[in-house]
């Protein structure tokens, strides 16, 4: 009889398990054919649910669809959300206990992410310096610092030989540049060793209290205020102490919680934080990406939203700055002024404009994508006399583009 029972019970409960299952399968193609995809957003990934892709023979034949189609199902999956922070969960909770075998007892440093460590115990996520090519590239023998000593060669023999009158570099440091046990700032100041006769300054960062002031919890980029010291150091390094500055208007906290690329490069779900930014007036002038008039920041509109200003939307860096083009033109209208030719990653996407704002023109060019023919085209057609290097130290030496460029002639 016990048998019986139990035949009975595992009966209907498998059945209830099929049921279940066929129902939520039937949940999610309703979901997705229906009522069309789920618009929320995945902070932790930065993007928004994936869309159920269009149905052509050239998307189906090149598997394009298929791949569409399942991350539009997965993304559309009842609890999908909860299930992507358990897992995160999960894995925060191994590398927290794995902590304190992970980097030497007498450090700072301790693992809580996968690559990120937090620092004396402050939440913020930092990458400490792991590749000594990179800190000691002018005098270490190893492949990779030749490989950087080369390019830093080559950069130096190209940026020399452009027809500019007045040259700037400026070097951001961040935390993939400094040892925070030993907090010596020494990789910008090699890499201005192949500059010697620009005018050069650096983002100080003299131990980890400047760089919690200067830089997000969760993310890469410098944060308002790093941006803003940034700003006045550049000035005042290109055109004295006697240059008006522009002041902000306004300090604002936008009232929700934002997650940065160490976030989700680092599968953590911790060390969140309000966005903050300074507001600026930073007068009339006319924008041109990749040659074409348009738009290229919404921090005006962010700023004049009151619902974005109470939490009601989302902000990420490259929205609120401006996304990472190959060549944007800022166009102040003061030919009383000198032009200007910017070159730097996605950190200057913040400060382009109050920079452009000093100047008559400004070509901000990103060497990830922009090609040399272009830059060289911009240089040939445009009075520029005055050329800003602006990377990050190691992204000197790291990224592709036309720094890596194999160019030995002059332009």
């Amino acid at each position: 009889m016990k048998e019986e029972y139990r035949s009975k019970v595992e009966y209907f409960f498998s059945r209830a398990l099929l049921v279940c299952f066929l129902l939520v399968c039937v949940i999610v193609w309703i979901k997705i054919f229906a009522v069309g995809e789920k618009r929320a957003a995945f902070d932790l990934e930065a993007r928004n649910a994936e869309r159920f892709p269009e149905l052509t023979a050239t998307s189906f034949l090149s598997g394009d669809f298929q791949k569409k189609l399942d991350l539009a199902i997965s993304d559309n999956m009842p609890g999908c959300g909860r299930i992507r922070q358990q897992i995160l969960n999960t894995q925060n909770s191994i590398f927290s206990q794995l902590s304190w075998i992970a980097i030497n007892p007498n450090s700072g440093y301790r693992l809580i992410a996968k690559g990120y460590y937090t620092y004396d115990g402050y939440d913020y996520l930092v990458r400490p310096v792991s590749d000594d090519s990179i800190m000691n590239f002018t005098t270490s023998e190893t492949e990779q610092a030749k490989q950087y000593r080369a390019i830093a060669e080559k950069s130096s023999k190209f940026y020399n030989s452009l027809p500019i009158k007045n040259k700037y570099l400026y070097i951001i440091n961040t935390d993939r540049e400094i040892n925070f046990d030993n907090p010596k700032l020494v990789l910008g100041k090699k890499i201005s060793q192949y500059f010697p006769e620009w005018k050069y300054d650096e983002l100080e960062i003299d131990d980890f209290s400047t760089f919690r002031k200067y830089y997000y919890k969760n993310d890469h980029h410098w944060n308002y205020r790093g941006q803003y010291q940034g700003y006045k150091d550049i000035i005042r390094m290109m055109l004295g102490e006697d240059e008006r500055l522009l002041e902000p208007l306004e300090e604002v906290t936008f009232k929700y919680r934002i997650y940065g690329s160490k976030n989700r490069l680092g599968n953590y779900n911790g060390f969140s934080e309000h966005f903050t930014a300074y507001n600026f007036d930073r007068g009339e002038y006319d924008t041109y990406i990749n040659g074409a008039l348009g738009k290229y920041d919404a921090w005006d509109d962010y700023f004049n939203d009151k619902q974005v200003r109470e939490g009601k939307g989302r902000i990420q860096y490259a929205d609120f700055y401006g996304k990472d083009y190959a060549v944007v033109e800022f166009d102040f209208h003061q030919p009383q002024k000198e032009n200007l030719l910017i070159m730097g990653f996605s950190d200057t996407n913040s400060i382009n404009s109050l920079i452009a704002s000093h100047f008559n023109k400004t070509w901000d060019v990103d060497p990830r994508h922009c090609s040399l023919a272009e830059f060289k085209k911009i240089i040939r057609e445009n009075n520029i006399q005055n050329v800003l290097l602006l990377p990050y130290g190691s992204g000197f030496l790291i990224h592709n583009g036309l720094l890596m460029e194999n160019q030995s002639d002059a332009v």
